[in-house]
């Protein structure tokens, strides 16, 4: 048995993100722009982690339990 601990610090009111592919093109205020941009990278990272869990045989019997407390301010 094991436990991970992986805290995000996205999404997070800074809006601080590396790039806001693929929402680059939207007709959307930046700031939306780059919520969505950080949303799509912490997704990305999180599918990678269920993925490795599945590869080295564990995704059956390990629970995942995903929550949040970033809201508005």
């Amino acid at each position: 048995p094991f436990f991970l601990y992986l805290p995000y610090t996205i999404p997070h009111a800074a809006l601080h993100v590396p790039s806001i592919e693929p929402y680059e093109n939207e007709y959307w205020p930046l700031n939306m722009k780059k919520l969505a941009a950080m949303i799509t990278l912490m997704d990305h990272d999180v599918g990678r982690t269920l993925d490795l869990l599945k590869e080295l045989g564990l995704d059956e019997r390990t629970p995942v339990i995903f929550t949040s407390d970033n809201g508005p301010h």
